[in-house]
């Protein structure tokens, strides 16, 4: 039961304070954050994580809102947590401010002094995110926005510049062992450099079993195609200056050993290879080069099918690691022949179709050359095998 505690280290977040008092005013992620009522204002909070490094439809065992309070009343009143139904920005204001959800998905009692956390469940929630419902974020709000008398909480956000008083969201969850429909990613191969010839050797990466998606991610030293080995699938080959840059795929076979490429000439090579369980379909593939950046972006990417895993693989002409996007799990970040790096993250796209190039920044760490790539894989639905049984309904032998 894999645990992961969502902030704004590792995923894409944002928070907003809507009120009566400024219709037209906007308020982002401010320090505090309010809920409540005082002096006949009305105050509401807009919260988003983004869901990326939870896998699709995984079966949610628990989820717990985390919220250090910053100041406001000491009396405990109770507030709201509700779905968001449409989409919103830091832009938003009290005028503009999404659909939300009547009925609460919790409603705690929140009081008690300053500098104390208080942890909400919002599993349910959660559950309908992961399971392909459109993740707008959430809206907290007194659950009786009537009351005559003051009384707010104010809560610290995400700018807050104490790490531990941020918002957090703490994610327990299971992957089914039937009835599968996530992406997972199983291994690498052993990095392999080979020098000055016309042959270079991907191994199956560790792990890797009968079904599963090899992919093989290499530099080699020219501009001239490769011949790939037989079975696999070019996605990708992006020419920057004299290195030429492949990303190639195959399913593994029954006797699959080690897979050789050829090339017209003896060449240098800078050869990794990783492999991913229940791919359906490689989709979209898309690459960028770069030279002299420590920063790069992959293309913007669309794709038609729901609930596909986006990668990121990033080679890099020198010796150092690199830092995937927020909301992308590292799954490797390896060196060859302390010259090439390759570095490769991945997210959960759950109910989203597309990710812009901003979405995708990988940051290398000092300048140098290379190309980035980005593609999504579709999940095989394994959905467990019904039968109907009549004429007569029992007493059957199967």
């Amino acid at each position: 039961m894999p645990v992961v505690t969502l902030s704004k280290a590792n995923s894409v977040t944002r928070d907003n304070e809507i009120n009566t008092a400024v219709p037209s005013g906007s308020y982002p992620s401010g320090n505090p954050i309010s809920v409540g009522r005082a002096t006949s204002i009305t105050y509401r909070e807009l919260l988003f994580f983004d869901l990326g490094l939870i896998p699709n439809d995984a079966i949610i065992n628990s989820a717990s809102l985390k919220l250090r309070k910053s100041g406001g009343s000491a009396v405990a009143y109770p507030i709201g947590v509700h779905k968001v139904t449409s989409p919103w920005t830091n832009a938003v204001t009290w005028n503009t401010q999404p659909s939300f959800n009547d009925t609460p998905d919790a409603s705690p009692s929140i009081g008690g002094n300053a500098n104390t956390d208080y942890t909400i469940d919002i599993k349910a929630l959660v559950q309908a995110w992961v399971s392909g419902e459109a993740n707008n974020g959430m809206l907290l709000k007194f659950t009786d926005e009537t009351i005559s008398f003051d009384r707010f909480h104010s809560f610290y956000s995400f700018e807050d510049g104490t790490v531990v008083f941020q918002p957090t969201l703490t994610i327990d969850y299971t992957i089914p062992t039937t009835g599968k429909k996530q992406v997972e990613y199983v291994g690498a191969g052993t990095p392999a450099y080979t020098s000055g010839s016309t042959t270079a050797t991907a191994p199956v990466p560790t792990g890797a079993s009968v079904g599963d998606l090899v992919v093989a991610h290499f530099a080699v030293s020219t501009t001239a195609a490769v011949t790939l080995p037989s079975g696999w699938t070019l996605a990708k080959s992006t020419v920057n200056g004299v290195w030429q840059y492949v990303i190639a795929y195959k399913k593994i076979a029954s006797g699959d050993g080690a897979y050789t490429f050829r090339a017209p000439t003896a060449l240098n090579w800078n050869m990794f290879t990783y492999a991913f369980r229940n791919v359906a379909n490689v989709l979209s593939p898309n690459s960028a080069a770069f030279s002299g950046v420590s920063s790069v972006k992959a293309p913007s990417t669309s794709v038609t099918a729901s609930k596909t895993a986006f990668v990121l693989m990033t080679m890099n002409d020198g010796n150092n690691n690199a830092t995937p996007p927020l909301s992308y799990n590292e799954l490797a970040d390896a060196i060859v022949s302390a010259a090439y790096g390759s570095e490769v993250s991945m997210r959960y796209m759950h109910n989203l179709l597309s990710q812009a190039n901003t979405d995708m920044q990988t940051n290398i760490g000092f300048n140098c050359n290379g190309v980035t790539n980005v593609f999504a894989l579709e999940p095989i639905t394994n959905n467990p095998p019904t039968l109907t049984l009549t004429s007569p309904a029992d007493n059957q032998t199967l």
